[in-house]
């Protein structure tokens, strides 16, 4: 069994065993008959398997964490005779055409007629104890916990619900209940066993183990499809903060150590500052290697603010509400706007402010490249500067990054009730935005692409700051990457000049500007147009703030890789990039220490959720669940203007880049500055993360394509080559 490679050969669940096998874990003697082999000698099984086998179902689709298909096939337990055998895996083949089968594969729109059914005939286990290990709890949610539910003899009985056995959570290898059943070094010992095999699959597994003569076997080991958050207080969403690669993979503790600190102490730093709260809070968390902000925290500070509606600050982050009908409500009375007078004080007086030090910073933005080459530098000032950088440059640049993106919160509450249930565009209002850095680099590679512009070492030297994954300092930058330019620059080769698009949406949001105006009375016009000014100032100078915090990113990695390549060299890390794996803090003292066996730690505790695809929210409320299959529609927000039809271009990262085609829709889990160029040549965008106000709608918008976003796991829903009209008025994607 263990030389199966593919599902077509034996089914999902051998190829499992098989690599579960390869990685030296314990999975009981077995043979696999292929789905459509006949030809097997009952006698022989048995006579090679001990004379008493268990007969399973593997089928080809089954143990994926959107569709397990569990329970659905037939297993054969103590099949002792050849007769017996032959039924067995006539019964386990003829499983796959029940009627059960066929509705949970209609319903996860997999074809019926495409399931192959191969056979697993495994020596029969005679366990003292048996039963499941969840590598996470699913019911509290909490990573640092596992669930294990067991009983004496076989745990067919148990998994089919026909026993209740016992349950114990364990936690660091050791049991919270000890149990008689399993000793605390078998605790511990299966515990391990789970950590392992869920860093060989990078998800939280779901797994079938046996105790046979002092020996632990696994007889089976899928994803976890389900998980509640009991176990997690409050309420933590990651929108937001899948944008630039930051969230979109494991952090890496170099990233966590700067970004996480910054995120932690701005947000309740700019609470305290619109008087919302006295004291800080914390303001973000990692769950399952993937950063979070305190979605509990932030919204019962804005409930105290008049007007206020749970469902539609929840549908601005694109949330799932629990509650029926608004949620909690904040009356706008004069006891309400009283009580809030000082909050809108606040406000006004911190706008001004942070436009001002925003400003400045932008104005002095080219004092953050790197001057000189620091190989040339001693390692204390190398030390020094790097130091003197974050402390002085890339704390400031991103405490204000993230203050203005929470301004731009407060200017598009402001705007909203104006406009709200006027015949305008809001999508139409905030676009054609003026001298976007982010705009002028996708027209300079267009120039290089159609040989009307610079060369491609004058394009590096003011844009080689970006990458495929902004945030991420792993990823490379593209001065340090110029043939993934020249790609790109090849790819927009006779595309259309995106300053055209640019020039159309400028002309169409002076109309729309014009059009809305026309619907104030003269007394309002006024106040309408000092609050679009502002919502419109604010997105630009978030936008240029963007591409100061990616030179400053650019500026780290150079500056932390030199430190790697001389802890390498001198054997306190074992390779120059393992300096991602530490943090601020331990990068200033790799000098002076090993830091290998931190690394390798590290490591293997990416590797536990390295595959695994987190929820957007985590804590009492909310759950992780299987995919439901689309209908003919999926919804977004509605964040750029048109209809467009298309075909499906599905690019989970910039690397896939040139499988787009001009014309086609652009389904992707995020977009950052570097993914600006795509967008000229698609007919329309879809994806899973951001918002009206995000940059892939401003960016959007500066091209005139329709876009929806936030569309809930849309990567997964739909496929290459489908044929889908996007709707970037209505904020809807339909399945053609």
């Amino acid at each position: 069994m263990s030389d199966l490679v593919s599902a077509a050969q034996g089914g999902a669940k051998a190829l499992g065993l098989a690599e579960l096998a390869r990685a030296g874990i314990d999975v009981p003697e077995a043979i696999v008959i292929p789905p459509g082999e006949i030809d097997v000698s009952p006698e022989e099984l048995l006579a090679r398997l001990g004379g008493c086998v268990a007969v399973r179902s593997s089928a080809t689709v089954e143990d994926q964490a959107d569709a397990s298909f569990a329970g659905q096939f037939e297993t054969r337990l103590n099949v002792t005779t050849p007769a017996g055998l032959r039924d067995a895996v006539g019964e386990c083949r003829q499983s796959v055409n029940s009627e059960a089968v066929r509705a949970y594969a209609a319903r996860h729109s997999i074809p019926p007629d495409a399931i192959r059914m191969a056979v697993i005939v495994q020596r029969m286990l005679k366990p003292e104890v048996a039963g499941v290990l969840f590598t996470v709890h699913p019911v509290r949610g909490d990573e640092d916990e596992m669930l294990v539910e067991m009983c004496a003899g076989l745990a067919d009985d148990l998994l089919a619900g026909r026993v209740s056995g016992i349950r114990i959570a364990v936690r660091e290898g050791r049991a919270v209940d000890p149990t008689p059943l399993l000793s605390a070094e078998r605790v511990a010992l299966l515990s391990a066993l789970g950590r392992r095999i869920q860093r060989l699959r990078g998800m939280p597994q779901d797994i079938e183990w046996a105790l046979e003569g002092g020996r632990l076997y696994i007889l089976q080991a899928r994803p976890v499809t389900r998980l509640t958050f009991t176990g997690i207080d409050g309420q933590w969403t990651n929108a937001d903060l899948r944008d630039g690669g930051v969230g979109s993979e494991v952090v890496m503790p170099l990233t966590w150590s700067l970004y996480g600190d910054v995120l932690n102490r701005t947000l309740s730093a700019f609470a305290m500052d619109l008087k919302l709260c006295r004291v800080p809070f914390e303001g973000a968390r990692l769950f399952f290697g993937r950063p979070y902000w305190n979605l509990g925290a932030v919204k019962q500070l804005a409930m105290r603010l008049p007007g206020f509606v749970e469902r539609e600050f929840d549908r601005d982050l694109s949330l799932t509400p629990a509650y029926e009908g608004d949620g909690v409500r904040t009356p706008l009375s004069l006891r309400t706007v009283a009580r809030a007078l000082p909050v809108l004080i606040a406000a006004t007086r911190m706008l001004r402010r942070q436009l001002a030090d925003n400003r400045a910073l932008l104005a002095r933005r080219a004092h953050t490249a790197v001057t000189g080459d620091l190989r040339a530098l001693d390692d204390a000032t190398l030390r020094q500067r790097l130091r003197r950088f974050v402390a002085a440059t890339y704390r400031r640049v991103e405490d204000n990054y993230f203050r203005t993106f929470f301004c731009v919160g407060l200017v598009k509450q402001e705007l909203r009730p104006l406009i709200e249930g006027k015949a305008v565009s809001y999508a139409k209002l905030v676009g054609g935005l003026d001298n976007l850095t982010h705009f002028a680099c996708a027209q300079a590679l267009w120039e290089l692409g159609n040989h009307a512009g610079a060369s491609l070492e004058a394009f590096l030297a003011r844009y080689g700051h970006h990458s495929r994954r902004e945030l991420d300092l792993r990823s490379p930058r593209w001065s340090e990457d110029p043939a993934f330019v020249t790609e790109m620059a090849t790819h927009m080769a006779g595309a259309p000049s995106p300053a055209e698009a640019h020039r159309r949406q400028q002309d169409q949001a002076r109309e729309e500007r014009a059009h809305a105006r026309a619907l104030f009375p003269p007394w309002r016009r006024r106040s309408f147009e000092r609050k679009l000014d502002r919502v419109r100032t604010f997105l630009w100078v978030r936008e240029e703030m963007r591409d100061l915090s990616i030179q400053t990113y650019a500026v780290l990695r150079q500056l932390v890789l030199e430190v790697g390549r001389r802890a390498a060299a001198r054997g306190t890390l074992e390779r120059a990039d393992d300096v991602f794996y530490l943090t601020i803090d331990e990068v200033d003292d790799t000098f002076a220490r090993s830091l290998a066996a931190v690394v390798r730690s590290r490591r293997e505790r990416e590797a536990l959720y390295c595959n695994f695809r987190p929820p957007d929210e985590v804590g009492r409320g909310f759950r992780l669940a299987p995919l439901e299959p689309p209908g003919q529609r999926l919804t977004g927000i509605a964040a750029s203007a048109g209809v467009s039809t298309g075909r499906v271009c599905v690019v989970r990262n910039l690397g896939e880049a040139a499988k787009l085609t001009r014309g086609g829709v652009l389904v992707c889990a995020f977009t950052d500055p570097s993914w600006t160029p795509l967008l000229d040549l698609a007919t329309a965008v879809v994806s899973e993360s951001g918002g009206m106000l995000s940059h892939a709608a401003v960016i959007c918008r500066e091209y005139g394509i329709p876009a929806v976003l936030n569309v809930r796991a849309a990567t997964q829903l739909l496929q290459d080559g489908q044929s889908v009209r996007v709707d970037g008025d209505g904020g809807y994607v339909d399945l053609l």
